[in-house]
């Protein structure tokens, strides 16, 4: 393991901060044999303890695509509120509308629609950036298998995949890609014959089929697995798969293209459609029922 490997194992991260005090742990007491003194401690300031109501109507679906993208419950949680509010602004301005302006019940329930409608739209958007944060992260995921696979050969002649790991360190653009990686480094320096670190990182930075089949593999490399034909393999299994997550990205790309004669239509629509219901609304409340 050479010195800059040996620095990163070192260097303390948030895991081992995290975990290295351990408030159960039983503490020495103080003897006469043992030389210790007893030291007064102040009374520890109590853990606030935030609550994330909000976050809990969001819904299942939205909440696990929000969190898949890293999303903190706090953020959830402003999230969900600012959401909720804006609908309930709508339709309180409604409500104060109609009892000001005397106006019909009817334009109550128009607001209760409308805030209803953005309440939705808002939870929809989820989806779209949940889409291209898959597409980012498989693209990243295929450009570090990319740049792997040509180092693996460098294990025949007895360098650790921990050493090959610390040379794509540097290569990696994104800094949470590079703190996965910096954590799958130290855990298989505890655990070196463990698959469960691989699999762990393969979820956190892709979570597709390829990305655990990927890992899995490299943990047969790293175990001795170091025939030619199982690196050949892999590298043409990654050139397959970086382009199909490009053509994806194309597809993506283009829908956006052939959807623009929609998007141009689209605003014109609203206002016909405002305006057929404001006439059906007139009309109705010149009927007396």
């Amino acid at each position: 393991m050479d010195k800059a490997a040996e620095a990163l194992v070192k260097r303390p991260t948030f895991e081992t901060q995290k975990f290295s005090f351990n408030p159960f742990r039983a503490k020495p007491k103080a003897t006469a044999e043992s030389g210790l003194k007893k030291v007064e401690r102040k009374p520890s300031t109590p853990v606030k303890v935030e609550s994330y109501t909000f976050s809990k109507t969001v819904g299942k679906s939205v909440y696990t695509k929000m969190r898949a993208m890293d999303t903190s419950n706090a953020y959830i949680n402003k999230w969900q509120f600012n959401r909720f509010m804006t609908s309930a602004i709508v339709a309180i301005f409604s409500l104060v509308a109609v009892a000001v302006m005397n106006l019909k019940p009817i334009y109550f329930g128009g607001g209760i629609v409308v805030a209803l409608l953005l309440y939705l739209i808002k939870g929809r958007s989820v989806s779209g950036y949940y889409t291209r944060y898959k597409f980012n992260r498989n693209l990243e995921f295929a450009k570090f298998a990319r740049l792997i696979v040509p180092l693996l050969k460098q294990m025949k002649d007895g360098v650790s995949i921990y050493s090959v790991f610390a040379q794509i360190l540097p290569r990696l653009q994104s800094p949470i890609d590079r703190k996965l990686l910096q954590r799958l480094m130290i855990q298989i320096t505890d655990r070196p014959n463990d698959i469960e670190p691989y699999i762990e990182f393969s979820k956190s930075m892709s979570g597709t089929d390829f990305s655990l089949t990927f890992m899995t593999l490299l943990y047969d490399v790293s175990q001795g697995a170091t025939d030619d034909n199982i690196i050949e393999n892999l590298g043409k299994e990654v050139s397959s798969q970086l382009m199909d997550v490009i053509t994806d990205i194309i597809e993506f790309k283009k829908s956006k293209f052939t959807n623009f004669p929609t998007k141009i239509v689209a605003p014109n629509m609203i206002l016909i459609i405002g305006f057929m219901v404001c006439m059906m609304i007139y009309q109705f409340s010149q009927m007396k029922f």
